[in-house]
């Protein structure tokens, strides 16, 4: 579980940061493909912090981390297809690469967040 936490961490850390380098983003998308915008790398940014945090805490705080993140990522990918390839709440930078991204952040979150057992993961 924690090194699940610790890749998620780094993972998220480097998207987050790539948002914000424009040889990497071009016309708002990352490698052409996912949009991206301030906030969506900021939020990938705190994702990738709050999880080096829990990598450094226990296996109680890297499962409750990864249930919170599942249910807020599902929440994202369900805003992103109410949406569509509009700004969900008018912030976030959302396409249909986006929405697919967060379905799976999330199916794997829950999984480990819900289903994982520290002797397991």
């Amino acid at each position: 579980m924690k090194t699940c936490a610790f890749l998620f961490g780094i993972i998220f850390l480097i998207v987050g940061i790539a948002g914000f380098i424009p040889q990497i983003t071009e016309n708002g998308f990352l490698l052409k493909i996912i949009k991206v915008n301030f906030s969506f790398n900021v939020l990938h940014v705190l994702t990738g912090i709050c999880a080096l945090i829990v990598f450094f805490l226990n296996h109680s705080a890297c499962q409750l981390y990864f249930q919170i993140v599942g249910i807020l990522y599902a929440i994202h990918a369900l805003l992103g297809f109410i949406y569509e390839r509009e700004d969900i709440l008018g912030i976030f930078a959302s396409n249909i690469a986006n929405t697919w991204m967060n379905v799976i952040i999330a199916i794997i979150a829950l999984i480990l967040g819900y289903g994982a057992t520290e002797g397991n993961v």
